[in-house]
């Protein structure tokens, strides 16, 4: 291999090493980019549930009892109805095995 191929190679090695370090520097752009934002919904999030913290503390004990309000979704307070009536039929049938 004389001089001239053996620059060539060396200039396409530094090619592609540049190509490589461009697509690195955009990604790393936009992990920080995606990264400043997903801080900036973290800190959203954070003083959010700072608020709540304070209004559940300043809140009296047993008002939130008197509410209409469900902590739980319908859907999910059902199947756990629905499971704790399975495990009463549960209980039955083994009882009456006795």
């Amino acid at each position: 291999m004389d001089i001239s191929q053996q620059l060539t190679a060396i200039s396409d090695k530094i090619y592609r090493v540049e190509e490589k370090l461009n697509k690195l520097n955009r990604e790393n752009e936009l992990l920080r980019t995606e990264n400043e934002q997903l801080q900036a919904v973290l800190a959203r999030q954070t003083d959010e549930l700072k608020a709540l913290y304070q209004k559940l503390d300043s809140t009296p004990p047993g008002q939130g009892e008197t509410t209409n309000v469900s902590l739980l979704p319908a859907h999910d307070i059902h199947q756990q109805i629905d499971h704790y009536l399975g495990e009463i039929n549960k209980c039955i049938e083994w009882l009456e095995q006795r």
